[in-house]
C-alpha cells in the first residue's frame, strides 16, 4: 500500500473511531441517567425512607400547581405526560434538531462544490494530458533539429575538407548558417521549456483542485458521521416520543416558554426539590417532570418498565457500538503489520 493511500486509510479509520467513541459515551451517559433515576425510586418502596409521605404531598401540590396553569395554556390540545416527555428535554431536543437542520443544509451545498471540484479536477487533467502531448512534440522536434544541425555541421566539415577547400571562402556564409541553427535550435528550446513550464502550471492547479477535493469530502465525511449520530440518538434514546409528540413539539415549545414565568409553578418545584435534595436523591430535578410518579404506584410501575425498556436498548446500541470500535482498532492493527 503506498504512503498517501494509508494516510488517507489511517484519517478515515481515525475518523470512524472517534464516530464510534461518540456513541459509545452518548449511551452510558444515557444509561448513568436511567440508573439513577432507577435508584432514586427504590428509595421510594424501603422500608427507612420515612420521609416518603411528605414527598408524596409535595408531588402532588407540585402536580396541581402545575396542572391549573397548564390546562389553562394548552387549551386541550396536549395532554400533560405528552408535554412532560418534550418539556424534559426540550433544550437538548432543540439543539439536535438545530444541528440536524445546520448539518443538512451543510451537506447539500457541500454535495454541489464536490460536484463542482470533480468537473475542474476532470477538465484540467484533460488540459494535463494535452499539455504532455504538446510538450513531448516540442522535445522531439528540438531533439530533431539538433541532430539535423548536428549533421550538417558534420556534413559541411567533411566536404571541405574532402574538396580541401578554403573556410575562410565561405566564411560568411557559413557564419550565417551557424547564426541561423543557433536562433532556430533557441527558438525550439525556448518553446520547449515554455510548454514545460505551462505543464508544470496546470500539475500545481490539479494538485490543488485535488487538495480542495479531499478537504472537501474530509468534510462531507465528518458531516456524514455527525447526522448519523443525531439521527440515531433521535431514534433510539428518544425512541420514547412518539410521532404524535413530535407533531406537537412546537406548540409545546410556546406552551414552555409560558410556564417558566409562572411563580407559583416555580415555588412548588423548588420545594419538591429541595425535599429530594435534602433526602440524597441522585437526580432530584428530573422529577419535576415526573410528579406523578412519585405518588402514583401504578404511574411508577409504568415508568420503571419504560426506564427498563430505554435501558435495554441503551445496552444493545451501547454492545454494538463497542464491537464495531473493536473491530476498527483490530483492522489497523493488521494492515499496520502487513
Amino acid at each position: 500500500m503506498n504512503t498517501k493511500r494509508r494516510l488517507s486509510d489511517d484519517l478515515s479509520n481515525d475518523s470512524e473511531i472517534l464516530s464510534e467513541k461518540r456513541f459509545v459515551k452518548l449511551y452510558k451517559e444515557e444509561l448513568e441517567s436511567i440508573e439513577k433515576q432507577i435508584h432514586d425510586l427504590k428509595k421510594l418502596d424501603q422500608k427507612d425512607f420515612d420521609v416518603k409521605p411528605e414527598v408524596e404531598d409535595k408531588a402532588r401540590l407540585y402536580y396541581r400547581t402545575f396542572a391549573r396553569e397548564f390546562y389553562d395554556v394548552c387549551e386541550g390540545r396536549v395532554s400533560d405526560e405528552e408535554f412532560f416527555d418534550l418539556w424534559e428535554r426540550e433544550e437538548e431536543l432543540k439543539a439536535g434538531l438545530n444541528s440536524i437542520n445546520s448539518l443538512e443544509g451543510e451537506q447539500k451545498q457541500l454535495e454541489k462544490e464536490l460536484v463542482h471540484a470533480n468537473e475542474d479536477e476532470t477538465m484540467m487533467n484533460g488540459k494535463i494530458k494535452a499539455a504532455q502531448e504538446k510538450r513531448r512534440n516540442k522535445k522531439a522536434l528540438f531533439i530533431s533539429f539538433l541532430c539535423m544541425a548536428a549533421a550538417v555541421c558534420g556534413v559541411s566539415a567533411g566536404y571541405l575538407y574532402h574538396f580541401e577547400m578554403n573556410a575562410k571562402d565561405y566564411l560568411w556564409q557559413l557564419s550565417a548558417g551557424a547564426v541561423i541553427i543557433l536562433l532556430l535550435l533557441v527558438i525550439l528550446f525556448q518553446s520547449q521549456r515554455k510548454a514545460g513550464d505551462q505543464l508544470k502550471l496546470l500539475e500545481m492547479m490539479v494538485t490543488h483542485k485535488s487538495h480542495t477535493g479531499k478537504r472537501l469530502e474530509d468534510d462531507k465525511r465528518e458531516i456524514g458521521n455527525d447526522l448519523k449520530f443525531y439521527y440515531e440518538k433521535f431514534e433510539k434514546v428518544f425512541s420514547y416520543i412518539s410521532p404524535e409528540q413530535w407533531k406537537l413539539f412546537d406548540f409545546c415549545g410556546k406552551v414552555s416558554a409560558r410556564l417558566r414565568f409562572s411563580d407559583a409553578i416555580l415555588e412548588a418545584s423548588n420545594d419538591l426539590e429541595r425535599l429530594l435534595e435534602k433526602n440524597q436523591w441522585d437526580n432530584p430535578g428530573i422529577w419535576m417532570y415526573h410528579p406523578k410518579v412519585l405518588y402514583d404506584l401504578i404511574k411508577r410501575k409504568d415508568y420503571l418498565n419504560t426506564l427498563n425498556d430505554r435501558k435495554d436498548i441503551c445496552n444493545q446500541e451501547l454492545i454494538r457500538h463497542e464491537q464495531i470500535l473493536e473491530g476498527i482498532g483490530e483492522q489497523a492493527d493488521s494492515e499496520t503489520i502487513e
